[in-house]
């Protein structure tokens, strides 16, 4: 198309009908094409439109309302928002982050078919066509949370920002000034408050059969979080009130958390 309107259009849309019915849609093929470069106006009023739609879509998650698992261009797990069209590109992560919690639970059903099929010897196609093989561990998605942020930190970290002038004598210091802190530390925010939606709001179907599993994922990405803090000085404090938000039963599960805080608070009593 010509401008970016079409795809403002599809956002209000999107919004509209999840605020009038109860659409339920698992995955949205969304790709805005624009012939030529969209104004900043345009780009600022598509901006709003998908934090519009991000706060809609976070509502009904917390209210286990929420069927979609994947928005984006090619409609996969692996997602795709246009954040080049975004006048804040963090934005195109929190999009995603809305859908993490629906993801985890899909890609564990699918993994168990996969498991299902090879037990069973259903399929008699060459391994070669049917992929990588899984193991019940697989199930577990360990790594779910903690390789968000390895996928993300790329976004945030521009080596051309480097100071020079004080990396020789500081380096985390010179380190840090290629880091947007302030847009990193805003998209983790919203990601952990969807990832523990769960625990705090409506709880969706399928996570209280793999309850287990989830708080271990959760455990590890929220561990991987932390070990950020020596570029973001400040983020220990915000993982740390989310872990005192959340309910006894819920903070037991998370051990390293737990570990981690226990010992960056001795180490800050002792300096």
């Amino acid at each position: 198309c010509e401008s970016l309107q079409v795809g403002i259009n599809v956002l209000h849309a999107m919004e509209q009908l999840y605020k009038a019915g109860n659409p339920a849609w698992e995955r949205v093929f969304f790709l805005p094409v624009v012939r030529s470069d969209p104004s900043e106006e345009e780009k600022s009023a598509f901006t709003a439109a998908t934090q519009q739609l991000i706060r809609c879509l976070q509502s009904r998650a917390q209210m286990g309302n929420l069927r979609l698992h994947s928005f984006g261009r090619d409609g996969s797990a692996g997602y795709a928002f246009p954040r080049s069209l975004l006048t804040e590109p963090c934005i195109a992560d929190m999009m995603q982050g809305v859908f993490h919690v629906n993801t985890f639970v899909v890609c564990r059903r699918r993994l168990e078919q996969k498991l299902q099929q090879q037990d069973s010897k259903v399929s008699v196609r060459k391994r070669s066509q049917q992929g990588r093989s899984v193991s019940p561990a697989d199930l577990e998605q360990l790594y779910f949370f903690a390789v968000k942020w390895a996928a993300l930190d790329r976004f945030y970290y521009r080596g051309e920002r480097v100071d020079i002038s004080i990396a020789e004598d500081a380096a985390a210091d010179g380190l840090r000034a290629a880091v947007d802190a302030d847009s990193f530390l805003n998209m983790a925010s919203e990601c952990m408050s969807m990832w523990t939606y769960p625990l705090t709001a409506v709880m969706p179907d399928g996570i209280q059969n793999i309850y287990s599993d989830y708080m271990a994922a959760l455990d590890l990405g929220l561990w991987a979080l932390l070990e950020h803090h020596r570029m973001m000085p400040s983020m220990p404090k915000m993982v740390q009130e989310l872990y005192a938000s959340l309910a006894p039963d819920h903070q037991k599960r998370l051990l390293k958390v737990a570990s981690w805080i226990r010992d960056h608070d001795h180490q800050q009593s002792s300096a």
